[in-house]
């Protein structure tokens, strides 16, 4: 992560801006990997003060400096992401009803910005460039350099789109959790009039796909309850098709969509085939800019500046991906968390911590004959859900005995193809046959 005088800049070299849909897309990386709330939270105080008074308008950086940097909606709504992330990892109420006013301002300033539901393109404040705005999957590797300037309309309103029906749902929640009733039910009613109106317009049946049926949009309808139930086995099955074969098992994403393509894919318990791109070594992936000599992340996937928080979206899946400790957002700050350990990717073992702010929490896995050992450590004051790979759930382990009869640990059933166990505070070994 790069500060600059206390606020996430993208790059230390070149602008040095506080973009907010970078920082929207490895917010997870900062917070799981390097504790930056302490950072996060005063920085929502820049992103209040550029905050236009009479319209709610927001630039897409914080601090602004007219006439710099570039981006659209996705940026200015990094200013709902930020507290409900800060929220997730450490309960703090306070961060939400402090930035809250400045959610209600924005949000009502988008509404203003809609035709038939669907949020236009406009120009941010502090932009005078308008082609650097109502940006869309930005440093894709469909664009030379991994620009995309959002020429691609369909693409652009797709995404922008979703990710405004995105912060009228954590809106909804945030209102809930305020006690706010009146404000939860309206957000909850706009995103669902978006959620239906996306669909309406950008579902393409003869492909079960959705907007130009590359991996985000289809990522995204999956993620944010666009695609209907019905219809949602087919478009799961076409993304996983798009991944595998169309795409050769390679990213076909920019910034925000390797986010909510990482983030689907991780609900959806699909951690094989996050293995299967980050396996990779030609071109568009991580293991490409290691063969050529990276050692930092670089802006786009095929070069740009060499060191850039635009694709560091990956640093959260291997705490809460390969070691599958991830948060309870109904209990959050980690008082309660699951951990659903994902074998795979030709791994023997891995080796996962995570400083909560109850204590640490380990989720250490290996493979010896076809079993999966964990050794899990809950904090004390703390619970958590094991949802465990198993071939026979009946005849898994702990510390050697039946596991449903070990101290501190609550048999919860099974659950697709997994064994799931309530846990008290202490240290776990669990064995389990894998399937």
């Amino acid at each position: 992560m790069l500060t600059l005088n206390g606020y996430v800049v993208d790059c230390p070299t070149r602008e040095r801006l506080g973009y907010g849909g970078d920082a929207g897309t490895s917010i997870e990386t900062g917070l799981f990997n390097f504790d930056t709330g302490g950072l996060y939270s005063p920085w929502a105080a820049n992103w209040r003060d550029a905050q236009d008074p009479q319209s709610g308008d927001l630039p897409c950086t914080a601090l602004n400096y007219k006439d710099q940097g570039g981006g659209g909606p996705m940026w200015s709504g990094f200013v709902v992401t930020l507290p409900w992330n800060v929220y997730l990892n450490y309960g703090d109420r306070g961060v939400l009803a402090t930035n809250y006013p400045m959610i209600q301002k924005w949000l009502a300033f988008a509404d203003s910005k809609t035709q038939d539901h669907i949020l236009e393109p406009y120009v941010c404040i502090g932009i005078s460039m308008p082609q650097w705005n109502y940006l869309g999957d930005w440093v894709t590797p469909r664009r030379a350099g991994g620009v995309d300037l959002g020429r691609d309309q369909v693409a652009s309103r797709f995404m922008n789109n979703a990710h405004y029906l995105y912060t009228l749902q954590l809106a909804a929640r945030m209102a809930t959790i305020l006690g706010k009733p009146n404000d939860a039910a309206m957000y909850a009613e706009r995103a669902a009039t978006l959620a239906r109106t996306l669909h309406e317009r950008y579902f393409v049946a003869a492909q079960n796909s959705y907007a130009t049926g590359q991996q985000p949009y289809l990522a995204l309808a999956l993620l944010l309850g666009i695609a209907p139930p019905a219809v949602r086995p087919a478009v799961l099955k076409n993304l996983e098709e798009t991944i595998l074969v169309k795409n050769g098992g390679h990213f076909d994403a920019g910034m925000h969509g390797t986010y909510f393509l990482l983030t689907q894919l991780m609900e959806e318990d699909r951690n094989d085939l996050i293995y299967q791109i980050t396996l990779k070594e030609d071109f568009p992936s991580w293991g490409n800019m290691l063969k050529l000599g990276a050692t930092t992340s670089w802006e786009s996937w095929s070069g740009g500046s060499r060191i850039h928080d635009t694709l560091i979206s990956i640093g959260a899946w291997f705490i809460e991906g390969i070691g599958g400790i991830r948060a309870d957002e109904n209990v959050p700050g980690f008082r309660h968390f699951f951990l659903k350990p994902a074998p795979g990717g030709g791994l023997a073992f891995a080796h996962t911590r995570f400083r909560s702010i109850h204590g640490t929490i380990v989720s250490n896995w290996s493979i010896d004959n076809a079993a999966l050992r964990v050794d899990a450590t809950v904090p004390s004051g703390t619970t958590a859900t094991l949802q465990l790979p198993s071939a026979a759930p009946d005849s898994v382990t702990e510390g050697g005995h039946p596991a449903a009869r070990a101290a501190g640990v609550k048999d919860s059933g099974t659950e697709r193809g997994k064994a799931i166990f309530e846990l008290a505070s202490g240290s776990y070994q669990f064995v389990s046959k894998l399937p």
